[in-house]
């Protein structure tokens, strides 16, 4: 035997229609702040590698908000080489990010 509920009503589609708003709105919160952090803890040299991170917001609940960098050699910087010592910096903003939003 199965017993079928429907619980869709007027007052539940714009409840559920709030959760996404604010959810989207939380995630582009948290793509901004770290866009920013990880931004303003880039190592500078040239200051080509800070000028180039871009940012994608998310539009709706279930996108993926994205931070790039098109610098190849930021990888390098960020976990270091053989020559150099890794700075960690995009790690450290990760990491701040989270911790002040808890």
């Amino acid at each position: 035997m199965t017993i079928k509920l429907d619980v869709k009503s007027d007052k539940t589609e714009s409840l559920m229609d709030e959760i996404r708003k604010f959810a989207t709105q939380e995630a582009n919160e948290l793509v901004d702040d770290l866009y920013k952090t990880i931004k303003a803890n880039t190592p500078v040299d040239s200051g080509a590698a800070k000028a180039a991170w871009e940012t994608e917001q998310v539009n709706k609940l279930g996108d993926i908000g994205e931070i790039g960098n098109p610098k190849d050699y930021l990888k390098y910087v960020e976990d270091g080489t053989v020559h150099i010592a890794p700075r960690k910096f995009i790690t450290r903003s990760i990491i701040k990010v989270l911790n002040t939003r808890k």
